[in-house]
């Protein structure tokens, strides 16, 4: 279903907006007490929200859910969402504005950017190995990913403070453009906590880093250049209101994976990062949006590849996601993996099976629904 405007969305439950701001409005958070100068930000394009103190966010039918419902806020529960859409159009007596995804012009990344992004890269992988990272890593091992494949996919840790003590060493110049850049958000004043205070003739500025305290997933392409970083946080979200993952700002959005895959060969697409990563282990090739939804400009990459398979999650809105999917990609084929659905081993991913019942049957289970699909595939030992 199209999102509703959540600039419409946001003035229907009565959030003071400010009268201009064409891709972005900043304003005050319903959901704490919001004091000083506003947290959260409207991201007009895409009709989503995030606020920088509490880290509520998601869509306009998040913001509005969660209006409604507070924390017993789930846009999955079909019942729960058709009453939520129900009171938006008031029995469809009133014409709500539908804000359609916009299929954006690809652009490539500006040098400075690739430079900033491949250098943050950098830097969040550096301690990952380290006993600071202890808790990282023993997160990773839990889902599957071992050394190998850490060292493989660049993976960071992205401390407090490890950044903001880098940024003292660089000359001023390199600084304010890293701060200006994708990696962190401007706040308004130091009503919030900031991670960095700079002071000059003109005052002060205050910078939030938007990853901070995440485990960073770089999407890499096969020259090895970083198109984009995501940052999960570790273990489950405290509450509905934080994402699960974020991305940079104002960087074109990648389908992770999908820039190093060979088009002529099979590839996977699923929702989960973790369950790409199991799957690449293995010697398949795989991507994922993060989720259910795929931005419209990435369709016509995804229907260039030859081979494309989709692995379903073992519940309704993995099975939401396929039906979708299956609508936009009409090449793909679906793949039928038997879940395990006792209360007390309940399998929700690939990852669960790959966790559970450990790499060697995980394997043989998908290489059994590639070959009901047709495909006799021989598994590509990961290089570099």
């Amino acid at each position: 279903m199209d999102k509703p405007d959540i600039v419409w969305v946001a003035r229907l439950y009565g959030i003071d907006l400010p009268k201009t701001g064409r891709d972005k409005m900043t304003c005050r958070c319903p959901f704490h007490n919001d004091k000083g100068r506003p947290n959260m930000v409207l991201y007009v394009r895409s009709s989503s929200f995030h606020c920088f103190n509490c880290n509520a966010g998601g869509d306009s039918w998040d913001l509005a859910g969660m209006m409604e419902y507070g924390s017993n806020w789930d846009k999955f529960n079909k019942k729960m969402f058709a009453e939520l859409a129900n009171k938006l159009s008031l029995g469809n007596t009133r014409q709500v504005p539908i804000r359609k995804e916009i299929v954006e012009e690809e652009r490539e990344l500006t040098r400075d950017e690739k430079n900033v992004i491949a250098w943050a890269s950098r830097l969040y992988h550096f301690p990952i190995f380290g006993k600071v990272s202890d808790d990282v890593r023993e997160y990773l091992y839990s889902r599957g990913i071992n050394k190998q494949l850490i060292s493989y996919f660049q993976i960071g840790n992205a401390l407090p403070g490890l950044m903001v003590s880098e940024l003292m060493r660089l000359p001023p110049q390199k600084r304010d453009q890293i701060l200006e850049s994708c990696l962190f958000y401007k706040l308004e004043d130091s009503s919030y906590h900031s991670d960095i205070t700079i002071s000059n003739s003109t005052g002060e500025k205050h910078y939030f880093e938007l990853l901070r305290d995440r485990i960073i997933f770089p999407d890499i392409d096969k020259s090895g250049n970083c198109l984009s970083i995501v940052g999960r946080i570790v273990g489950k979200p405290a509450s509905k209101k934080i994402l699960r993952f974020l991305s940079l700002n104002d960087v074109p959005k990648t389908v992770w994976g999908l820039a190093r895959v060979d088009p002529d060969l099979p590839v996977i697409l699923t929702e989960g990062l973790v369950d790409v990563i199991n799957i690449i282990s293995l010697g398949y090739q795989a991507i994922t949006p993060l989720g259910t939804g795929i931005a419209y400009k990435h369709d016509s990459s995804i229907k260039r590849l030859k081979h494309l398979l989709i692995l379903p999650q073992n519940d309704m809105r993995g099975k939401e996601a396929v039906e979708t999917w299956k609508t936009r990609f009409s090449h793909a084929k679906v793949l039928e993996i038997s879940y395990c659905n006792d209360e007390n081993d309940f399998e929700k991913d690939y990852n669960d099976i790959y966790v559970q019942r450990g790499k060697k049957d995980a394997s043989l289970i998908l290489k059994e629904a590639i070959s009901k699909v047709g495909y006799q595939i021989e598994p590509i030992e990961m290089t570099g």
